[in-house]
């Protein structure tokens, strides 16, 4: 079987937009926690880990009118993704097919939201058909695979914290199958009223009110662990043949993805079951990163009961 590289890394975060931004600010120990400013606030929580200074429409190649947070991390990590990978965009007709795999917990809710207000208010008619139209759940794949002109395999996750890695699998079997020589694999999650809303009605939201955040780990860290976050990060996959056509550079090799299982021995257990998504994509990414510098070790990622797990070897 051919070999299973990622060639390239998106990401959009609170704490960095961009690779290097991104592992700039792991590396300053910035936490991306600040005061709520999108919406107001909902019970005693008036912090979240927003993503700032980010504007969707750069990351396009047509004009367009309207795309909510999540569809827009999706195409911005996508294209930081194929773009650090070296792969010409949007991707021509012509050349090899390019997939996209995507995950998310909460989708596009704040288009949802968007659009059944005006409903809920008995004003039915000034509900946007535009609008419901990006509330889909699949709507960030389908609009990143037309901005981008990524024409293989495609597939979405929702609904589902295990959304992300879900994808990351997808894209994995398509690329070793050779359904598709390169894939994008991607997960995103955007802050909404309608997220904290539930959190607060399931009690999982923390009281933050008149606090100030402390420094990643730091002492009281636990409450700020719960605070909601935002961002997306895509993985640009490659098979062997793929990366040799167009003379492209392997930034890790995934040599397999297993289900079920704790590593083994003193491999690296990095994210559980239960830790979102985007976190279990930033993981692998991050790690894929303190590899490089320390010169090539195998590193395993995987929860320690149920899951996925991935060996890294540089």
């Amino acid at each position: 079987m051919s070999r299973i590289h990622i060639s390239g890394i998106g990401v959009v975060s609170p704490v960095g937009i961009g690779k290097a931004e991104f592992f700039a600010g792991l590396e300053a120990g910035k936490s991306g926690i600040d005061e709520l400013t999108l919406f107001e606030p909902v019970g005693k929580c008036e912090h979240a880990a927003e993503v700032g200074e980010f504007e969707w429409k750069e990351y396009c190649f047509s004009k367009q009118t309207y795309a909510d947070r999540c569809t827009g991390f999706a195409l911005a990590s996508a294209r930081m993704a194929l773009e650090d990978g070296g792969v010409g965009l949007p991707v021509p007709e012509e050349s090899e097919k390019t997939g996209f795999c995507f995950g998310t917990m909460w989708g596009c809710a704040e288009s949802m939201e968007k659009f059944f207000e005006p409903v809920a208010q008995g004003k039915g008619k000034r509900a946007s058909s535009l609008v419901f139209s990006h509330s889909y759940p699949n709507c960030p794949t389908s609009f990143t695979c037309i901005e981008l002109g990524l024409r293989g395999y495609s597939t979405s996750f929702a609904g589902s914290p295990l959304a992300g890695l879900w994808a990351l699998r997808s894209a994995f079997d398509a690329v070793a199958s050779g359904a598709c020589g390169r894939v994008v694999a991607g997960a995103a999650d955007a802050l909404s009223h309608i997220r904290f809303s539930n959190a607060e009605a399931n009690q999982t939201l923390p009281a933050t009110a008149g606090l100030t955040p402390p420094a990643p780990g730091g002492k009281g860290w636990d409450l700020w662990s719960r605070v909601p976050g935002e961002g997306a990060v895509s993985l640009l996959l490659e098979s062997d043949e793929s990366l040799a056509a167009r003379g492209g550079s392997s930034l890790a090799v995934i040599e397999s993805i297993l289900d079920g299982g704790a590593p083994d021995g003193d491999k690296v257990c990095l994210h559980r079951a239960d830790a979102g998504s985007v976190t279990a994509l930033y993981e692998i990414i991050s790690r894929v990163n303190s590899i490089r510098k320390d010169g090539g070790a195998e590193v395993a990622l995987g929860p320690e009961k149920t899951g996925f797990r991935v060996h890294l070897a540089l």
